[in-house]
């Protein structure tokens, strides 16, 4: 009998194990088929074209309305300073020489000036002799990020002339924070609902949209710039250097995106990792140049042509990688390599980078650093104590 007892334990433990197995299998063999699901409806029945709800300038629900934010994929290679990259004969990236910028950036008055404001108005004139705003920043923030943006409005985009720069938060839904951020909107008149879920995988709708409702509500804008609620933004000097005669993306009628340019970046295929993407959404397996995330400006032209680009694409939902690589490759869109943006993985600047225009943004900030970064770069303003910025 003790024989016969042992043996039943072991041939249900057995029945236990392989019932384990199976049901794990079921579970792999669901969720693949799952995704591929997913991924030819996304292909075969795009979502509707987004629309962006402003309480203070609602937009329009046309037919024409055209519709945050991902890191530096591992692996990515960091286009050169002083190199120039020919891709199909037809694409290339363009560079913003690293010396000469910063030995220009680098002198106490230059800085003052920009930081003062004393930089001449490059806006289109209203007829009471007053500039039209000439650059939106799109900043791609999450609803539960209120901190943040409080931060950004007490820091980065407090002190900023509001006749050239028009500064807006693009959030989704979530059903918990819809009525705290109405509250908010309703407060501080600078958040823009787009009629998505906030989720990751609809961040390059989310950007599509800030860059609709940018183009149709600032007629006037030359330049629309996207950057993320945890990147502190150099704004004086991004304006210096787009005001720049010299520079190559003074001309806003031409196609230009400027930042932080990876190039020849692997397609990440583990399974779980946050920037996981199959070979059914994207068969390559590297990406088209593009530009890193966390801050990057683009031409009105450049803006216009990648919107209408979007319509004839794939959907991919990392924003960088699909907007500034994808479909600014599909509209002929140029890179421009500039040191003074920032990577996933660059060093937090000093004070002295900022204020002396080294460095244009800073990525992965919290509030308090955001607070602190702005106290230190006004404290060398105010003293006028460059000893520490050689």
């Amino acid at each position: 009998m003790p024989c016969l007892a042992r043996l039943r334990r072991k041939i249900y433990t057995l029945c236990v194990v392989v019932l384990l197995a199976s049901i794990v299998k079921l579970m792999y063999e669901f969720r693949t088929a799952q995704r591929a699901n997913h991924s030819l409806n996304r292909k075969n029945n795009p979502p509707p074209l987004p629309h962006s709800r402003d309480p203070g300038s609602a937009l329009s629900r046309r037919s024409d309305t055209f519709w945050t934010a991902s890191k530096e994929r591992p692996g990515s290679h960091v286009a050169r300073a002083d190199t120039k990259i020919n891709n199909d004969n037809s694409h290339y990236v363009l560079h913003v020489p690293r010396g000469r910028y910063a030995a220009a950036a680098s002198l106490p008055a230059i800085a003052k000036g920009v930081y003062s404001g004393v930089a001449p108005s490059w806006g289109a004139a209203r007829p009471n002799g007053t500039s039209l705003p000439c650059l939106v920043v799109m900043v791609c923030s999450k609803p539960d990020n209120t901190e943040l943006r409080l931060a950004i409005r007490k820091t980065w985009d407090f002190e900023l002339d509001k006749t050239q720069v028009v500064v807006r938060f693009f959030v989704g839904h979530d059903e918990a924070w819809d009525d705290i951020i109405e509250r908010e909107q309703a407060l501080h008149n600078d958040v823009v609902i787009t009629d998505y879920m906030d989720t990751y995988e609809n961040l390059s709708y989310k950007v599509l949209a800030a860059m609709s409702w940018a183009l149709q509500h600032v007629r006037s804008a030359r330049y629309v710039m996207k950057t993320d609620d945890d990147t502190y933004l150099n704004l004086p000097y991004i304006l210096h250097e787009l005001r720049r005669s010299n520079n190559v993306i003074s001309d806003a009628t031409r196609s230009y995106v400027i930042g932080a340019v990876c190039v020849d970046s692997p397609v990440v295929r583990e399974d779980g990792d946050k920037w996981f993407v199959s070979e059914l959404d994207y068969p390559s397996d590297v990406y088209p140049t593009y530009v890193f995330g966390g801050a990057y400006v683009m031409t009105r032209a450049a803006a216009e042509s990648i919107l209408a680009a979007s319509l004839k694409a794939d959907y991919l939902h990392l924003e960088d990688v699909f907007i500034t690589g994808i479909l600014a490759r599909a509209a002929g869109v140029v890179h421009v390599s500039h040191p003074g943006f920032a990577f996933w993985t660059s060093k937090r600047p000093s004070f002295c980078d900022v204020v002396t225009g080294r460095r244009l943004s800073a990525v992965n900030m919290t509030s308090k650093q955001f607070y602190n970064m702005y106290s230190g770069i006004h404290a060398i303003l105010r003293t006028g104590n460059w000893t520490k910025c050689g």
